[in-house]
């Protein structure tokens, strides 16, 4: 995000129990500096000053890639619980994903240890110019405290270190209310998503066939169609702000592949997603996955206006 307050786009989704907001800062020459805590690197930095309201008097923020997986097979039950019980979403397979990359020592990123304890971590991965957090999580035990604060600036700093010039973070987090005064203070812009929920109690109506055009059923092959849908459909709006990816059509295919042919978003339930045409071209697409037993998410809803 940029250096800018607030940008209320759809609002806020989870109440008081949750955050559902993305992270932008840019490097530019416009920007002033900004002051910031500076932690000592190594194989481990000693904070205090960042965690003067926890009464543990010492923490170590290690690298990432240094952390056994079974140290965070509590904080990843914990992650797929909250999904679960938040959100209704299965988020069992993706974890299990990213214990095996931390099992090769292979993800980027950084931990929180207290004693002998792991107690949180974030991870970022670098593409070009560009970093994404891919997300933070902490203790429960530990979420009031400046653990998670001094985990995200120490990520936040080592991300910047390898020459970035825009840093992204679009993570779901929950119960972490300092995640937007802390990003912002670094210069970040946030952006409010709306995570919305439609109990499906009864079989809806008959729908009115298309005027201009027609439905098809959803296939794999019409990733590479749907791209440029995508693409126009974002142009000039805020969640090209939001995503880089969303700017270009090699970035939207990359998001596509990754949601729909990846299991990033569930699962494509094909009988429920479809592919409008008009003589013939495609005009717009909706696709709905499932992200767990009974509980779908639909995808944007794309449609190429011209």
């Amino acid at each position: 995000m940029t250096s800018a307050g607030h940008l209320a786009n759809l609002g806020q989704g989870f109440g008081s129990e949750g955050v559902w907001l993305s992270c932008v800062w840019l490097s530019d020459g416009c920007r002033a500096e900004r002051e910031a805590v500076r932690l000592v690197r190594g194989e481990g930095c000693a904070v205090t000053d960042v965690v003067a309201e926890s009464p543990v008097s010492r923490l170590q923020v290690v690298d990432l890639r240094t952390v056994e997986a079974a140290e965070l097979d509590d904080l990843w039950q914990h992650e797929v619980r909250l999904w679960r019980e938040r959100l209704l979403w299965d988020v069992s397979d993706a974890c299990a994903a990213r214990r095996r990359v931390v099992d090769r020592h292979g993800l980027p990123g950084k931990a929180v240890r207290l004693g002998a304890r792991t107690v949180a971590y974030a991870y970022y991965i670098i593409a070009r110019r560009l970093g994404v957090i891919g997300g933070l999580v902490g203790s429960p035990d530990w979420s009031s405290t400046g653990v998670g604060r001094a985990l995200l600036q120490e990520t936040v700093d080592e991300i910047r270190q390898k020459g970035v010039s825009r840093i992204e973070s679009p993570f779901v987090s929950i119960d972490c209310p300092w995640l937007t005064r802390f990003f912002e203070r670094e210069g970040f812009r946030t952006f409010w998503r709306e995570f919305l929920r439609l109990e499906l109690r009864q079989s809806p109506g008959p729908v009115s066939p298309l005027s201009m055009g027609h439905l098809e059923p959803w296939r794999g092959t019409h990733l590479r169609e749907a791209a440029p849908i995508m693409q126009a459909a974002y142009e000039g709006e805020v969640d090209a702000e939001i995503n880089e990816l969303y700017r270009t059509l090699d970035g939207c295919g990359v998001v596509l592949e990754s949601t729909l042919s990846q299991g990033g978003c569930g699962i494509p339930v094909v009988e429920a997603s479809a592919m409008a045409r008009h003589w013939g071209r495609g005009i717009g697409f909706a696709v709905v996955t499932e992200i767990a037993p009974r509980q779908g998410h639909l995808f944007p809803v794309f449609v190429w206006e011209r």
